[in-house]
């Protein structure tokens, strides 16, 4: 039979669909469920608020974010990560690689060994966090770089330089000497 555990698997699966279809293959539909999911997992860590059912709707809304804009890295991340969480490492890792083929991140990296380890694919996993170290050293790298460049000076611009620049639109003598609108 169908179990309520089944039923509720069911209903996100479509509503996840659905989802996707309203919004097309518009990338600002994508942020905005990227946005939703990430707030409604803000929500499962409050206990108030169901957590079982507020991780599921990030779930949804994170699977609804890429199946709109496979681009989302960020969504295919979390995406990845709640799946590892809700023991799915296979399905996670699908998720982590989709995400680090578009964008790869240093968080992304991580993650993707974490479900390597939990696989028991060691190797793959120190390789993760070999790329994972690599990249964080050179954002690093690249932030010290931009605060040592010094900021160019912006052009002097006096006054005289200023008032030559301005366009008369309006002559004063054709400007409203009263309010014209009621």
């Amino acid at each position: 039979g169908l179990t309520p555990m089944k039923a509720m698997q069911a209903y996100f699966s479509y509503a996840s669909t659905q989802l996707a279809a309203a919004c097309g293959q518009v990338p600002a539909a994508s942020e905005l469920l990227h946005a939703l999911g990430k707030l409604h997992a803000l929500l499962a860590r409050d206990e108030v608020s169901q957590p079982s059912v507020q991780r599921a709707i990030s779930l949804v809304m994170h699977q609804a974010a890429v199946a709109v804009d496979p681009q989302n890295y960020q969504s295919a991340n979390e995406l990845g990560v709640a799946l590892a969480n809700l023991g799915y490492p296979h399905a996670a890792k699908t998720a982590l690689l989709q995400s680090l083929s578009v964008e790869p991140t240093v968080p992304a990296w991580g993650n993707l060994a974490s479900v390597h380890r939990q696989l028991g694919e060691d190797a793959l996993a120190a390789k993760a966090d070999r790329e994972k170290d690599k990249l964080a050293a050179s954002d690093v790298e690249l932030m010290a770089k931009f605060l040592q460049h010094e900021p160019p000076q912006p052009p002097e611009f006096g006054m005289k330089e200023m008032k030559a620049s301005w366009k008369l639109l309006v002559p004063p003598n054709k400007r409203p000497k009263k309010q014209e609108n009621s």
